[in-house]
């Protein structure tokens, strides 16, 4: 996982970091791969930079929108509501793992423990072009895990 992503530079700057871990560990050139997490900088939404061809090791992005609303200053609710602000991060960040190639997942709420609701806000997430969601608690991963939808 690479927390706090804010860009091409970060994924460049992790990949040659992981290059050097596996040659030190003596693993295989490419073994490792990243997970880059973006929502603590509103920069990182900005602009045209593409993410494609940043690193090979990319194999997914997520979208931290509790890290989002914090850098933003929004009441937690918020972020989940209708801000345009995050809404345009939402479909900025799909359109990024789109063109990478790679599947862009949405971080659920922290806060939130309630079933139904993590069955909706997963639901949404799929029917909005994320590929699926992180959990982020134990009772949330037990929670999704009782549900059939496929992932």
């Amino acid at each position: 996982m690479l927390p706090n992503c804010r860009g091409r530079a970060d994924l460049q700057a992790a990949d040659v970091a992981l290059g050097v871990i596996e040659a030190e560990a003596g693993l295989a050139a490419g073994s490792l791969s990243i997970v880059a997490v973006f929502g603590t900088s509103p920069a990182s939404f900005l602009g045209t930079e593409r993410l494609s061809g940043a690193s090979a090791r990319l194999i997914a992005l997520v979208l931290d929108e509790d890290a989002l609303a914090d850098a933003l200053g929004l009441p937690a609710k918020a972020a989940r509501s209708t801000s345009p602000t995050v809404i345009m991060a939402r479909g900025y960040l799909i359109l990024q793992a789109a063109d990478a190639g790679v599947p862009c997942f949405w971080s659920l709420p922290s806060s939130e423990t309630d079933g139904y609701a993590l069955v909706r806000l997963r639901d949404t997430a799929l029917d909005h072009g994320f590929r699926n969601v992180l959990v982020r608690t134990a009772a949330q991963w037990v929670t999704l895990g009782q549900d059939s939808r496929p992932d």
